[in-house]
């Protein structure tokens, strides 16, 4: 499933940014956060800022599962998909989803001659 999940998200992110109805779709690392903003660096290294609203819902995923999350708990390094509304020159987010890198786990040590 994991796999599937990361499939998935690198198909999308590697397309950066596109047109789905009357939403635009980022997908990426957060490079900074603030209450009001997200920044996202795709894999073509644009970043685009994206405004965090009063109804924007906010997704963490966590082993496989979704939980609810908020604002607050974006982080910069964190992989993020964004679905948000074009609004004159800005991008408001109507959903944030993301996850917190998986980190690398340390090597056992070896038996001693292999």
């Amino acid at each position: 499933m994991r796999t599937l999940f990361l499939a998935v998200f690198l198909s999308i992110t590697s397309a950066g940014a596109f047109a789905h109805g009357d939403q635009v779709h980022i997908g990426g690392i957060i490079t900074s956060v603030s209450p009001t903003a997200v920044s996202i660096k795709t894999a073509d290294g644009k970043t685009t800022e994206v405004k965090l609203i009063k109804n924007t819902v906010f997704i963490r995923r966590v082993q496989n599962s979704d939980q609810p999350a908020t604002a607050s708990d974006l982080a910069v390094g964190e992989k993020v998909f964004v679905h948000a509304i074009p609004v004159g020159n800005t991008l408001e987010a109507s959903e944030v989803k993301f996850s917190t890198p998986e980190k690398a786990t340390a090597k056992s040590p070896s038996a001693k001659g292999f």
